[in-house]
C-alpha cells in the first residue's frame, strides 16, 4: 500500500504538510485525541499580506530536463564528515567552524544537516569549477541557501501545527575570484570553512531576524542581488530543504508506520531535499539537477565514497 500527497508551496511548507499527513492518519485510525488540527490565523497575524508587485521569480526560472537521484548518507559516514570538519578547523586560521572565547579556539561539531549540506555544496562548487566556463577570469559566487523553519525561532515560539509558509532562506556565500588555484580561494571553499558558513547563516535566523522580516523588506532585498547574479551567470545557487526530524515516519494510517517515505522529482534544478532514513540516524539526499550535471555528480569519486 502506498499513499501519495501533493500540495502547493503557495499555501503550505513541509511542516504544514507533516501536520496534515499525521492528522489525516489519526483520523483514519479513529484517534481524535491525537488530532491537533490546523491553525491558520497564527501566520496571517504575524505576516499580513503585502504588496510585492514587480517581484516575479517564476518568469526568471529556466525550464530544463531535471533528473532526481537519491544519495544515502549512513550514520558512520556522517560521523566521518563531522570529524573531517573538526580536523580542518585546526588546519586553517580563518575558519568559521571554530568559535573563539578569547583564549582558545573551541572546535564545535556540526549537526547532521550542516555536515551533509556543506559536503554536497563543496562537491557542487568543485564540479562547477571543473567546467571550462568556471576557469575564466571573472569571479564566481556560490550561494548555499537553506530553508529554515521559523516557528521555533520566533518569540514566543509558534505551535508546530501553524499552517502556512513559515520559513525563510539562510544564505551562505563562497566567492572564488577567478583563480581556483589561489590560496585564499582554496581556503574559502575548504570543507570545514563551508561547514562554518552554513552554520553561521542558519544561526542568524533568530528572533531578531524574524522581527526584521516582519517590519522591513529585508527578504526581498536579500534575494534580488542573488536573482540578478543567477540571471547573469555569475552566481551559482544550490538550495537545500531539510525535512529531517519532521515526524513523517509516525504517520500510521491503520496498517502500521511507513516503511519508507520519499519526495518526488522537483521541476527546478540545483535543489536538494533531505529526508531522514527510517532508522532516524541517516540522511537521504534527494538531489535535483539538470541531466548533464547529474551525470557528472554520479561519477564524483569523493561523493561516492560517502554515499550508498
Amino acid at each position: 500500500m502506498a499513499i501519495g500527497v501533493c500540495i502547493s508551496h503557495k499555501i503550505a511548507d513541509a511542516s504544514s504538510l507533516t501536520t496534515f499527513i499525521n492528522d489525516w492518519a489519526a483520523t483514519t485510525r479513529e484517534a481524535p485525541e491525537q488530532i491537533r488540527g490546523p491553525r491558520f490565523d497564527d501566520l496571517r497575524s504575524l505576516f499580513p499580506p503585502r504588496d510585492i508587485m514587480g517581484y516575479e521569480t517564476e518568469s526568471k526560472i529556466k525550464r530544463e530536463e531535471i533528473v532526481t537521484k537519491k544519495f544515502v548518507f549512513k550514520a558512520p559516514k556522517i560521523a566521518e564528515l563531522k570529524q573531517r570538519s573538526i580536523i580542518g578547523c585546526s588546519s586553517t586560521t580563518n575558519n568559521n567552524n571554530c568559535r573563539s572565547d578569547h583564549t582558545d579556539d573551541v572546535q564545535e561539531y556540526p549537526t547532521r544537516v550542516e555536515a551533509v549540506s556543506a559536503f554536497i555544496w563543496k562537491r557542487f562548487i568543485d564540479m562547477d569549477q571543473a567546467k571550462e566556463v568556471a576557469v575564466a577570469s571573472a569571479a564566481r559566487v556560490y550561494v548555499g541557501s537553506h530553508a529554515v523553519n521559523m516557528r521555533t525561532r520566533i518569540v514566543p515560539p509558534l505551535p508546530t501545527n501553524s499552517i502556512g509558509n513559515m520559513y525563510c532562506a539562510a544564505i551562505a556565500l563562497s566567492i572564488i575570484n577567478g583563480n581556483p588555484e589561489n590560496d585564499q580561494d582554496k581556503e574559502d571553499h575548504q570543507y570545514s570553512n563551508l561547514v562554518g558558513k552554513v552554520r553561521d547563516a542558519i544561526r542568524k535566523i533568530d528572533s531578531d531576524h524574524v522581527r526584521e522580516l516582519q517590519t522591513t523588506d529585508a527578504l526581498l532585498n536579500s534575494m534580488k542581488p542573488i536573482e540578478e547574479g543567477v540571471s547573469s551567470g555569475q552566481t551559482q545557487l544550490l538550495t537545500f530543504s531539510s525535512w529531517c526530524r519532521f515526524p513523517i515516519y509516525e504517520a500510521d494510517f491503520g496498517w502500521g508506520k511507513p516503511i519508507w517515505v520519499s519526495t518526488a522529482t522537483l521541476p527546478f534544478k540545483n535543489v536538494v531535499v533531505f529526508m531522514d532514513t527510517r532508522t532516524g540516524d541517516g540522511i537521504e539526499a534527494w538531489v535535483n539537477m539538470n541531466k548533464e550535471d547529474m551525470s557528472e555528480l554520479e561519477r564524483d569519486d569523493e561523493l561516492l565514497a560517502f554515499v550508498s
